[in-house]
């Protein structure tokens, strides 16, 4: 739907395939912010397209924002969740309310699909990113579960002894 602020029209909307370059390029930057070794790529985006949602928030000009996510079915409360992976506004955007915005568009979205609760993860020493979900209305979740990953060399070597 789009929204006129006093500067310039702004559009928040479901990604398009034809997205996937600017998704690819905008992608990369909080990549390089937490300091990870991949990339998306297009071809690997268009191939798992059917695996997230992304929504984006763009100018006419141009897409400055997405937000990523995968719903998910939380078997212990039988309830559909969605888990918000990404959410980046372009630097030179920013401060505009562009990226409440997205988050509002995102959510209504879902929840107008069934989904009933939405989680995310951030960095604990990010404060300016947990001040901002906290005012979207998140809170820190009270149970104390830890995330864990299995990924790179780890991966492989759990693999590798699996085959054995």
């Amino acid at each position: 739907f789009p929204v006129t602020n006093t500067v310039m029209e702004i559009f928040y909307r479901p990604a398009k395939l034809s997205d996937i370059p600017l998704l690819v390029e905008l992608a990369h930057k909080p990549n390089q912010f937490h300091g990870e070794a991949t990339y998306p790529d297009s071809e690997s985006l268009a191939k798992d397209w059917d695996k997230f949602e992304a929504f984006v928030v763009s100018t006419p000009e141009s897409v400055c924002g997405f937000l990523a996510g995968y719903t998910v079915y939380q078997f212990h409360t039988d309830t559909l969740g969605f888990e918000i992976q990404n959410l980046f506004v372009s630097a030179s955007q920013r401060k505009q309310g562009l990226a409440k915005g997205l988050m509002k568009y995102a959510i209504q979205k879902k929840y107008s699909e069934g989904i009933r609760s939405f989680k995310l993860g951030v960095w604990e020493s990010n404060q300016q990113a947990r001040r901002f979900y906290e005012d979207c209305g998140f809170i820190v979740s009270q149970h104390p579960n830890l995330r864990y990953k299995l990924t790179g060399d780890k991966l492989e070597s759990f693999i590798k002894s699996t085959q054995k």
